[in-house]
């Protein structure tokens, strides 16, 4: 069976990114995408220019995605992960939705 979970990030400014679905991942995942937000927030850029340095929450999320692949440059996105428009079109039945929230504060 799985460890079915998803997760969203949030925005400064309140908007939600889509949901990602992660069949296996559990709350492992979670704290994956935490850490990945905390060290975003960190190293981004103070001038607020690009999408990713004002944490707008459907970037963040695409860059998340490209971060869990990128250790594995060759390796294909697995079928434990997929992306839905709504939580109901998705299955996160174990460990629920877990929403990100993005400040613009640094750590």
């Amino acid at each position: 069976m799985g460890d079915r979970v998803s997760i969203q990030f949030k925005d400064p400014d309140g908007k939600l990114s889509p949901a990602l679905f992660n069949h296996g991942g559990g709350m492992e995942f979670v704290r994956i995408a935490k850490a990945y937000a905390l060290e975003l927030i960190a190293e981004r850029n103070t001038a607020e220019r690009y999408p990713l340095d004002r944490l707008e929450a459907a970037t963040v999320m695409v860059d998340f995605i490209r971060f869990l692949v990128a250790k594995e440059p060759a390796k294909r996105v697995e079928h434990n992960l997929y992306i839905e428009a709504t939580l109901g079109d998705g299955d996160n039945s174990d460990n629920g939705n877990h929403v990100i929230r993005l400040r613009k504060k640094r750590p």
